[in-house]
């Protein structure tokens, strides 16, 4: 086998020392899954790594994807840069593993984003009846009969809603069918991050609108 000299900028070194990784697997790894990332196309969905860590990379004019580890933040963690449904490049900060490229994460993120049509989503908020509007698509569309929570601990007339929006966050309308509290609309990053807030069994049905499976806790 040829010898070829490595090298690493000053903040990658520092890393490889500290995590005394062999540079001969970290090689070997960002080899195989340059190779896999520069030929596979998945559901057209393609990612390209970026070499330069650190760096501010250049989306081209097709929109690709691109996944790039960032260690010169000071928090290293790897980050996904694409294009947007809406248009415009959108970030999604990914796992911190430098050992391992989360392409699969990756990949179901992408998909999520730009899954199904999104629509003008208009909900009413608030005391006075005041309407908040996004670009999404309905993981559970509210309904005052069909989307009430049997978890205890909630309103038994509340009804709630889950929506996918146009940047990956995801919106959670929440009503009463005999409006004895004003509605309201929050957004969190993740379902993971609803909970505690909304109920299990609604979480559960919009991880299944994802293709998700979702377990609900019972403490039996």
């Amino acid at each position: 086998m040829p010898k070829v000299n490595v090298y690493l900028p000053d903040d990658l070194a520092e890393q490889v020392r500290i995590r005394q990784v062999p540079l001969s697997a970290v090689c070997q790894a960002a080899l195989r899954n340059y190779l896999d990332l520069q030929t596979a196309d998945v559901d057209d969905i393609r990612i390209v790594i970026d070499a330069p860590a650190g760096s501010i990379p250049v989306i081209d004019e097709t929109g690709r994807p691109i996944l790039q580890f960032d260690v010169a933040s000071g928090r290293p963690c790897w980050t996904l840069w694409y294009t947007a449904p809406g248009g415009g490049v959108e970030v999604r900060p990914l796992g911190a593993d430098a050992g391992i490229v989360p392409v699969e994460e990756a990949r179901a993120w992408l998909r999520r984003v730009r899954g199904e049509p999104l629509e003008k989503i208009t909900v009413p908020v608030g005391p006075d009846g005041m309407t908040m509007a996004f670009m999404g698509r309905w993981l559970v569309e509210p309904d005052r009969d069909e989307t009430r929570t049997r978890e205890s601990g909630y309103d038994a007339g509340g009804y709630w809603g889950v929506a996918l929006t146009q940047r990956g966050r995801f919106a959670v309308y929440a009503a009463h069918c005999n409006d004895q509290w004003p509605a309201w609309l929050h957004d969190f990053d993740t379902l993971d991050d609803a909970r505690g807030e909304v109920p299990q069994d609604i979480l559960a049905l919009a991880g299944a609108g994802l293709g998700e499976s979702r377990e609900v806790w019972r403490d039996i």
